[in-house]
């Protein structure tokens, strides 16, 4: 059976939750011949599908494989974009913000770049890491003001704000 076909199932068998089905097609596919436009679709399905069945470090080791060798493919903005998640649930929250706010410097163009700095803010900011929270909160609101992600920001802000005892600055953030 010719690779195609069976990364053809392999996004079938994804997209109706066949998770582990998908996760072995798409292996089928990257131990075959396929060429690099494959090797990176096989990736991806492997790493969402391994992701649904919560192996965060298989998933992270595909997304990262992504990024590595495949990183002009189609498949590379979510495979960063996924890796940012996969640090996190793999609890590697560093690994999560990094990923993250990597995603606007290697994609700047896509449209969850506002959504991926505002998650690095708010993993930060669950971190204690109060300065780098406030950075990519504020980074948010002045690169992205017309997103529908400009507002979470604000809010955030003026908490980080009030809890350092800066009540001005909370309310006018608000």
């Amino acid at each position: 059976m010719a690779w195609e076909t069976i990364l053809d199932q392999a996004h079938a068998d994804l997209r109706a939750g066949n998770f582990y089905r998908a996760r072995h097609n798409a292996e089928l596919v990257l131990q075959s011949s396929a060429p690099p436009a494959g090797r990176s679709a096989a990736l991806l399905v492997a790493g969402q599908a391994a992701y649904e069945m919560h192996l965060y470090d298989v998933a992270a080791g595909h997304y990262g494989a992504i990024l590595s060798s495949h990183d002009t493919r189609p498949e590379a903005p979510s495979a960063a974009f996924g890796l940012g998640w996969a640090e996190f649930r793999r609890g590697n929250r560093d690994g999560a913000v990094r990923a993250w706010t990597r995603f606007e410097d290697r994609f700047p163009s896509d449209t969850r770049v506002p959504l991926a700095i505002e998650l690095a803010a708010e993993v930060a900011s669950g971190s204690g890491d109060v300065a780098t929270a406030d950075t990519l909160f504020q980074r948010v609101i002045t690169r992205y003001p017309s997103t529908p992600y400009a507002g979470a920001p604000r809010v955030s802000r003026a908490l980080l704000a009030l809890r350092a005892g800066r009540e001005s600055e909370a309310t006018r953030e608000l």
